[in-house]
């Protein structure tokens, strides 16, 4: 069994589940919609940021490489990254980079 979060409805987590047998025969094929757990988003303050901040985790993490540049293209949004060297922080609108 597959499920893969493949959206949002109306707050709610929307799920593609797939069910394939050893040889790859699909079995069952669904889509679920699922109440999210309640979730907080905290930010320390624009003072807490540093150059070359998480650096670390881009650098050795394929998973947050990938999210972090995902985040960039798919908002039309360049962030000016840390690794970028920059000393204040900036936000360019509208192009994509890569």
């Amino acid at each position: 069994m597959q499920a893969r979060h493949i959206g949002l409805d109306d707050g709610k987590k929307v799920l593609s589940v797939e069910v394939v047998t050893g040889s790859g025969e699909r079995v069952v094929s669904t889509r679920a919609v699922m109440k999210q757990a309640p979730m907080a988003f905290v930010f320390t303050g624009q003072g807490s940021a540093a150059v070359n901040m998480d650096m670390d985790r881009y650098q050795e993490s394929s998973v947050a490489c990938e999210i972090w540049n995902r985040g960039d293209v798919t908002q039309h949004v360049r962030f000016l990254h840390p690794r970028d060297g920059a000393q204040e922080p900036e936000v360019h609108y509208g192009a994509l980079w890569r």
